[in-house]
């Protein structure tokens, strides 16, 4: 028996064979139970106490907390006008930081160059092409050389565009390509009247040089097609000019007149597919379409080229001076003047104006990661947009 004497309540217990007896007495109120009754109350306590803990951690677990919550992000790309084609692919740069659901990822540029003759700057530069180590080669035309800088604009190297065994040794290269190789396409002038196409690796050591089938020629436009090792080249003399594909060493395949196109055709880019999309060297609006043996298909741009007039209230005409080819197969066309660059499918729908804001919009070239890379030949830069 024990005994807890207070000045408000006493409490009894008495142990007797299989049954406790608890008496509480205070104010003269007493209460006795059993054994087996305690032991039920026991349990229940536990199980009470034991769900109460697992409540707390499901809703410690499920219910975020002001410092540490969770939101379902949506990346998105501010050029994007809400209307798409089946077969355009948004290109968004993925090494930047996550967005939320309400920020936009916003296009960023990057300008280097500037007209000079010393390392890192640039005499009216034209062609361009990114490689895919993300290295930018740029033609740089008046300096006879070309240039490479990194996606950061970080001047790398150059090299002279040498064509041994010619007069002057050297040649204005205004187009350049890549194959899948790694290796450099150039096609530029001696002088003003012998053009040349000529191989480097990306250190600039010459491998190869390709003479034009006559002299008095100019080429106009070189596109490598490195899914068939083939290359594309525009070339024309004083009367016409043709569209000619050619093996590696320089063998011809075959040539055509661009009927239903141009007289003299230009700039040429070669789709996934193996088709040409050509613009017209002296200028126009309209890309015109052949396929690899040299057919016609069809043409796009016309009265603007994309959201652009195709006459400026207080400038030059606005024509297609550059085009290129992504992955996914769209075609980016750059309006010299109007300073834009324009985004359509393989099949010619317009999607999206991919960058502006530029003086002069010339040269066009897409990096690994869907960075837009342009030339501005008047203001001898270039410019890198983040994506397109």
């Amino acid at each position: 028996m024990i005994h807890n004497q207070g000045q408000e309540e006493s409490t009894c217990i008495k142990f007797s064979g299989n049954q406790v007896f608890v008496d509480v007495v205070s104010h003269g109120h007493s209460c006795v139970a059993s054994r087996s009754c305690l032991a039920l109350v026991i349990t229940a306590a536990v199980a009470v106490a034991a769900l109460t803990v697992l409540t707390a951690l499901v809703i410690a677990t499920y219910m975020p907390t002001e410092q540490d919550s969770y939101k379902q992000t949506t990346w998105t790309d501010p050029s994007f006008t809400g209307e798409t084609t089946d077969d355009v692919t948004q290109h968004v740069d993925f090494t930047s930081s996550p967005h939320t659901s309400t920020e936009e990822l916003k296009q960023t540029a990057i300008v280097f160059g500037g007209e000079g003759e010393e390392p890192g700057q640039l005499f009216v530069p034209y062609g361009v092409v990114v490689s895919p180590s993300n290295e930018i080669f740029v033609a740089d035309t008046y300096n006879r050389r070309v240039q490479v800088f990194s996606m950061t604009g970080v001047y790398l190297r150059h090299f002279p565009t040498i064509v041994p065994g010619e007069a002057s040794g050297t040649i204005e290269p205004e187009y350049i390509s890549i194959d899948g190789e790694g290796h450099l396409w150039v096609a530029g002038d001696e002088n003003e009247t012998t053009g040349f196409i000529v191989r480097y690796t990306k250190l600039g050591r010459h491998l190869a040089t390709l003479h034009p089938t006559f002299k008095n020629n100019s080429f106009c436009g070189i596109a490598v097609d490195a899914l068939r090792n083939l290359v594309a080249v525009t070339e024309f003399w004083s009367d016409y000019g043709e569209l000619k594909i050619l093996h590696f060493n320089g063998t011809v395949v075959r040539k055509f007149r661009t009927e239903w196109g141009p007289e003299y055709p230009g700039r040429v880019a070669v789709g996934r597919e193996g088709n040409l999309f050509v613009n017209n060297h002296w200028g126009g609006t309209s890309v015109y379409v052949y396929n690899s043996t040299g057919h016609y298909l069809f043409s796009f741009g016309g009265d603007k080229i994309g959201e652009v007039q195709t006459t400026l209230d207080d400038g030059p005409r606005v024509v297609v001076v550059g085009i290129c080819t992504d992955s996914s197969g769209n075609v980016l066309l750059s309006t010299g003047p109007g300073g834009t660059v324009e985004l359509f499918t393989a099949g010619g729908r317009y999607v999206r104006r991919a960058a502006a804001g530029m003086f002069r919009a010339d040269g066009v070239a897409v990096g690994p990661s869907g960075q837009l890379v342009v030339t501005d030949d008047t203001n001898s830069t270039v410019t890198v947009f983040s994506h397109y």
